[in-house]
């Protein structure tokens, strides 16, 4: 069983208090699975966050961040120095596993024109990235989150969104 943010011309979704849908009902909907809402439920519950807001990113088994990558990222390091960083203490960054995971972030910190309500749980997704999610549906099985489209499964987002746009 499974759960959706339509935003087709038959559902209908909010996206910062607001209702959309699309006119010609092309774009399909991102679903969240029973295991997936269940296990989002369970992180929200345990969040520190005063709204905790849902967002789909990637992570590595890397298991601690060192302290000059915590500078960095607070003062918004560019690319070229966080990648030299990143091969610092782990090597080389293109041969980390990266997976899909949810981060929770408070509701504050991100913009409200992301912000849309999934079986009762906040996410923050921009269009380009609510786009890229259509037809998906977000699973959670041992102890990960994939992404399921058709038959297809995703392990990770760039995946996806390589296929999408012919790049594999």
């Amino acid at each position: 069983m499974w759960r959706r943010w339509a935003a087709s011309g038959r559902g209908r979704g909010i996206v910062a208090g607001r209702s959309t849908s699309s006119l010609d009902g092309t774009m399909g909907a991102f679903a969240l699975t029973e295991s997936a809402a269940k296990e989002l439920m369970s992180r929200v519950r345990a969040s520190s966050c005063e709204r905790p807001t849902a967002s789909l990113n990637e992570a590595s088994e890397a298991l601690s961040t060192p302290q000059e990558m915590v500078d960095a990222i607070e003062r918004n390091a560019d690319e070229v120095e966080m990648r030299s960083l990143a091969t610092k203490y782990y090597g080389d960054p293109e041969q980390l596993e990266f997976h899909l995971d949810v981060g929770l972030y408070d509701e504050a910190d991100c913009p409200r024109s992301d912000l849309v309500t999934i079986d009762g749980i906040q996410f923050v997704l921009p269009g380009p990235m609510l786009s890229l999610l259509a037809d998906c549906r977000l699973d959670y099985s041992g102890h990960r989150f994939v992404l399921v489209k058709g038959e297809r499964v995703y392990r990770r987002l760039l995946d996806l969104a390589k296929e999408q746009s012919g790049a594999v």
